[in-house]
């Protein structure tokens, strides 16, 4: 009787390769469509994180402002934010470096320290007004007159060298 059943059918050892597929213009064009549609949307993605981070931070300092009505955090990351772009005028506005000047003492450790050294570096930088200036020198005259200011809140004598507890 087992001579009359039938066995099944080898399976194969390998699996069978996959035929090739013949590349044509149009999957090309459409490849390199969508790998641009995904680049351009990482890009809309980064600059609305970043515009999202630039308000988060403007909204910290502004409750800063504000921490004898209402409660206000410390936040080591936002703190960060206003350690690198306090010198940026399109970043920050003039009356949020000024309440940032106002905050800058408060900082301790090594964030005050690296602020103070780049503040006394950007100071230092010598930038000729000329009559007509582009944007760049504006913008690096511009830091540096904020870095002097930033400068001597952080060098005051009656600034605080930690002050816990705000």
């Amino acid at each position: 009787m087992d001579a009359k059943r039938k066995r099944p059918p080898p399976q194969p050892k390998r699996p069978k390769r996959p035929k090739k597929i013949v590349k044509d213009e149009a999957t090309d064009a459409d490849a390199a469509a969508a790998a641009a549609n995904a680049l351009e949307e990482r890009k809309l993605a980064a600059a609305e994180a970043k515009e999202k981070k630039k308000t988060a931070a403007i909204e910290y300092m502004s409750g800063w402002a504000r921490r004898d009505q209402a409660p206000w955090r410390f936040n080591k990351t936002l703190q960060g934010w206003w350690c690198a772009n306090w010198g940026s005028t399109v970043e920050v506005a003039k009356g949020d470096f000024a309440t940032f000047l106002e905050y800058a003492p408060t900082i301790a450790g090594a964030a005050r320290t690296r602020l103070l050294e780049h503040a006394r570096e950007a100071a230092a930088e010598e930038v000729e007004a000329a009559d007509e200036e582009d944007a760049a020198t504006k913008q690096r005259r511009k830091q540096g007159i904020r870095a002097r200011k930033l400068v001597r809140a952080l060098e005051a004598p009656d600034a605080p060298a930690t002050r816990r507890g705000d």
